[in-house]
C-alpha cells in the first residue's frame, strides 16, 4: 500500500487557478516517489532512428473524458484513457463508441490514491499508476462518481482486480535532456505502449487549437502564481507536423482543442514535460500452449571497435583470448523478444557480479519487439 502523501491545501491550489479556464490537478510540490521508479532502460541510438516518421494509438482512444471542475487528471489520464487504450488495443477495438463503453475509471483509482482529499483536488501521476498495478481499475459503467465521497467497497475491489497492469517505467528522469524525452516517447508510442505525462500546464494551454503555441516559459510565472501541472495521455507523434509533434489526449472534454485533442511540437514538449511513464503491454489471459520462443545474443566490442570473440557455454559466455587487465570494452545485450532481462559477470575471483541492470535505478524490462542496449 503507497504511503499517502499530504498535498498543498486547497486554498492554495484554488489560488493557482485563477485566470485558467481548465483545471489541472497535480501537486505543486516535489513528486518524491517518480525518481524511486525504475527508468526504461536506455537503448542505443541505432535503434532510436530506426523508429518510422510516425505512429498513433488514436484508434484505440476512447471518447475525450471530461473531468470537471475536479483536479483529477491523473486519475484520467492513467485510467481512463492508458488503461482504456491498453485494453482496446489489447483486444483489437477501434470502434470509439465500444471503447468508450469498456472505458476504465477515474472516480475509483483517484479516490483509493487520495482517501482523504474529498475535494478531488490533487494527486501525483506516480501513485496513481501504482495503485492501478497493486489494485487495478473497474470499469466506468460500475463505478461511474468521477469524485465520490466514499472509499470503494468490497465489490469495486473485486471488479478492478482483473484490470491491473503488469507494471510501468519512467521514460526520463528528472535531468533528462530534450534529445532522450522525445526519442523515448517516440519509441514507446511506436511500439504501441500508452504514455502517460505530467506537464507544466500555463494559460496558453487554455485556449490551445491545432497545435499548442506557448506564450510563457516553463520557468514564468502568472500574476505571482506558478503555472498549474497537468497529466494527460500521449497518442501518437508526426515527424510532419508542426516541424514535429506529438499529438496528446487531454480531459477536458471534446469542446476543447481538437475534439479533445492537441498537438504540441517536439521542442515545447521537451520544455514542459518535466514525467513521462510507459505502461507495458498487458499479459495474454491464458498461458500460450507450446514451446516459448526467446531470441537473443550478447556482444562484446573494445574501445578501438574490434570485437572480441566468445563462446556461448550453456548460459555463460567465455572470452575465446585472454584479455589484459584494464581492456576497455563495452557490452550490447540485444534481444528480439519482450523479455525481463538480467545479466551478470564474473571474474578469475568467481565474484558475481550484476552487468543489467547495474544500477537499481533502471528496470529489467526491455519489452519491446527489438532491444539493444549498451552496457
Amino acid at each position: 500500500m503507497l504511503k499517502h502523501r499530504l498535498i498543498l491545501p486547497f486554498l492554495l491550489l484554488a489560488s493557482l487557478c485563477i485566470a485558467q479556464k481548465y483545471p489541472r490537478g497535480i501537486p505543486q510540490e516535489q513528486d518524491s516517489l517518480y525518481e524511486e521508479i525504475p527508468e526504461k532502460a536506455p537503448l542505443t541510438q541505432a535503434l532510436y532512428r530506426s523508429v518510422g516518421g510516425s505512429a498513433s494509438l488514436k484508434q484505440y482512444t476512447p471518447t475525450p473524458g471530461n473531468q470537471g471542475a475536479f483536479g483529477t487528471c491523473a486519475a484520467f489520464a492513467c485510467a481512463y484513457s492508458a488503461r482504456t487504450i491498453a485494453e482496446a488495443r489489447f483486444n483489437n477495438w477501434t470502434d470509439r463508441s465500444k471503447i468508450t463503453q469498456h472505458a476504465f475509471s477515474p472516480g475509483f483509482i483517484y479516490r483509493v490514491s487520495e482517501p482523504n482529499n474529498y475535494k478531488c483536488w490533487g494527486a501525483y501521476t506516480s501513485e496513481v499508476l501504482a495503485n492501478i498495478e497493486q489494485y487495478g481499475v473497474p470499469k466506468l459503467d460500475d463505478f461511474p462518481n468521477t469524485c465520490p465521497i466514499a472509499y470503494p467497497n468490497r465489490t469495486a475491489f473485486s471488479q478492478a482486480a482483473s484490470f491491473k497492469i503488469k507494471g510501468f517505467v519512467t521514460l526520463f528522469g528528472s535531468a533528462a535532456g530534450r534529445k532522450q524525452k522525445v526519442q523515448s516517447v517516440q519509441m514507446s508510442l511506436a511500439q504501441g505502449n500508452p504514455v502517460v505525462i505530467s506537464m507544466i500546464c500555463p494559460d496558453s494551454f487554455d485556449d490551445a487549437v491545432g497545435v499548442w503555441r506557448p506564450t510563457e516559459r516553463p520557468e514564468d510565472s502568472t500574476n505571482g502564481r506558478e503555472h498549474g501541472r497537468h497529466a494527460m495521455c500521449v497518442v501518437g507523434y508526426d515527424d510532419q507536423k508542426h516541424g514535429g509533434a506529438f499529438e496528446i489526449l487531454n480531459s477536458w472534454g471534446t469542446g476543447w482543442g481538437n475534439q479533445g485533442f492537441i498537438w504540441i511540437t517536439y521542442d515545447d514538449f521537451a520544455d514542459f514535460v518535466y514525467q513521462g511513464f510507459e505502461m507495458l503491454p498487458l499479459s495474454a489471459p491464458k498461458p500460450v500452449v507450446g514451446p516459448i520462443h526467446l531470441k537473443g545474443s550478447v556482444q562484446f566490442v573494445e574501445n578501438s571497435g574490434a570485437e572480441m570473440p566468445v563462446v556461448l557455454d550453456g548460459t555463460t559466455y567465455k572470452f575465446k583470448k585472454a584479455y589484459t587487465e584494464g581492456t576497455r570494452f563495452r557490452i550490447y545485450l540485444n534481444n528480439d523478444e519482450p523479455a525481463y532481462v538480467y545479466a551478470f559477470g564474473t571474474d578469475l575471483s568467481n565474484t558475481l557480479f550484476p552487468i543489467f541492470p547495474s544500477d537499481p535505478s533502471i528496470s529489467p524490462a526491455l519489452t519491446y519487439n527489438k532491444n539493444q542496449v549498451a552496457i
